[in-house]
């Protein structure tokens, strides 16, 4: 990932832009993804991506609720960022 902007409105959405690359091919493919509050989105991974409901956006973090109704997680714009951009890029 490369060339990566961010821009989060507070209270309403965070749009990701920039560039991953292919991970068939090596080649470059932009993305342009924007995640509002009560959508779901990656919040955690390590081998596999946990998903969850987004419940806050700040000009810094991101608050989810897990799936199952467990306790909120909040990270920062830019951890969600990264973990979204390669989300995105599955399709």
């Amino acid at each position: 990932m490369s060339n990566i902007t961010i821009n989060a409105t507070a209270n309403c959405s965070i749009q990701i832009t920039g560039t991953n690359l292919d991970m068939l091919t090596g080649a470059p493919t932009p993305f342009d993804v924007t995640y509002k509050i009560g959508e779901k989105a990656a919040y955690g991974c390590v081998s596999y991506f946990l998903l969850g409901t987004i419940e806050k956006i700040t000009a810094k973090t991101v608050t989810f609720r897990a799936l199952d109704g467990g306790a909120a997680k909040r990270i920062s714009v830019t951890e969600f960022a990264r973990q979204n951009a390669a989300y995105a890029q599955l399709g």
